[in-house]
């Protein structure tokens, strides 16, 4: 059998230093329905999947408890890749106001409209954010990850320039391990690894 090389495959590397983070900033999202809108928010406020940010039911995310108060959302398992439930840290005033808009928005619903099935809806999602110019929206998740590594590491990951995990010592690398594991639990990863994509090593 021949190699991938001498197919002309090159390898695949998936750890790379190049952002991949995209945000909405600049983004005119009242060109777009507000189920559309308000679920790339959430992916851009959460870092949850694209299916995650469609499924969402806040009356559930919140357990009963107000926007105000709460200091977790909870992920179902039926909305998450591979059935895993998740809780997502609730920080910061932005993050409230838009569980409060989606309340409002939604009730007890999720953000896919009532008379469209998933399939349908997703159809509609990808029309209308390539619309607005956004080609994946993964890059919101990539956004989410640096912007928490930024917030518990007080430095920029390294796929923006921060310190390379090569140049730190036994001690630092333990506590940047320990600040991936939270970033890989936050976005429904069982391996600290896969961070790497995200920020960069």
């Amino acid at each position: 059998m021949k190699t991938n090389e001498e197919y002309g495959i090159s390898q695949r590397h998936l750890v790379t230093n190049e952002s991949k983070a995209e945000t909405l900033t600049g983004k005119d999202l009242t060109t777009i329905s507000p189920w559309v809108a308000l679920s790339l928010r959430l992916q851009e406020a959460f870092g949850l999947r694209r299916e995650e940010s469609m499924k969402f039911r806040v009356s559930w995310a919140l357990k009963g408890q107000s926007p105000d108060s709460i200091s977790t959302i909870s992920l179902k398992p039926s909305w998450t890749k591979g059935g895993r439930p998740r809780s997502i840290p609730v920080l910061t005033a932005e993050q409230r106001q838009l569980l409060a808009e989606v309340r409002q928005f939604a009730g007890s619903g999720s953000l896919i409209p009532p008379d469209r099935s998933y399939r349908e809806h997703l159809r509609e999602f990808e029309r209308q954010t390539s619309g607005i110019g956004i080609g994946h929206t993964h890059g919101l998740r990539h956004a989410y990850a640096q912007r928490r590594y930024e917030e518990l590491a007080g430095r920029k990951p390294p796929v923006l320039g921060g310190r390379s995990r090569r140049t730190m010592r036994r001690e630092e690398r333990r506590k940047d391990d320990e600040i991936r594991r939270k970033i890989s639990e936050e976005l429904g990863h069982s391996r600290i690894s896969v961070t790497s994509i995200y920020l960069g090593s």
